[in-house]
């Protein structure tokens, strides 16, 4: 059975007795197989499962995949993106939410949007910052550190 699985390269299988949860990943694994229109071909990309779309983004408006699923979140309402190990936490006026993508993938992917890096673990939207000094910057209630090396960048928001 293994070798024919590896021949026909499928894009997912079951196994009896299979569960819901094992049907969902199926069913997401053949659909991301299909919208890359790779038939049958197994590169090494297919294979390791990677690059999985995590964000997208339409407009001023971000879409994150929670669950399954694609939620809009308005670009505006982002209050800052905090970053641990492989994921992102982000920070929004509505709730947070967990992202397993890496912060300089979301800067790469948010480009041209009010969003700006402050430091190696946090970027802010410019528009949420209430108050700000040459260390640390005050959105709501949290209060972020400004490193060194972003400062600059920071600073060039406001002509600076």
């Amino acid at each position: 059975m293994r070798k024919i699985l590896k021949e026909t390269c499928p894009a997912a299988f079951l196994v009896k007795p299979y569960h819901i949860s094992n049907v969902l990943v199926a069913v997401e694994l053949a659909l991301e197989g299909f919208a890359k229109q790779q038939p049958n071909t197994c590169d090494a990309s297919r294979a390791a499962g990677t690059d999985r779309e995590q964000l997208l983004l339409w407009k001023d408006q971000l879409f994150v995949k929670l669950n399954n699923r694609f939620v809009k979140i308005g670009l505006s309402s982002i209050l800052y993106l905090a970053a641990e190990s492989n994921y992102v936490h982000l920070i929004t006026t509505e709730g947070k939410y967990p992202l397993r993508i890496g912060l300089n993938q979301f800067m790469e992917k948010t480009v041209g949007s009010r969003l700006v890096r402050i430091h190696r673990s946090y970027a802010i939207n410019v528009d949420a910052i209430q108050s700000f000094t040459e260390q640390e910057v005050r959105i709501g209630k949290e209060v972020l550190p400004i490193g060194r090396s972003y400062k600059e960048d920071f600073m060039q928001q406001f002509g600076g």
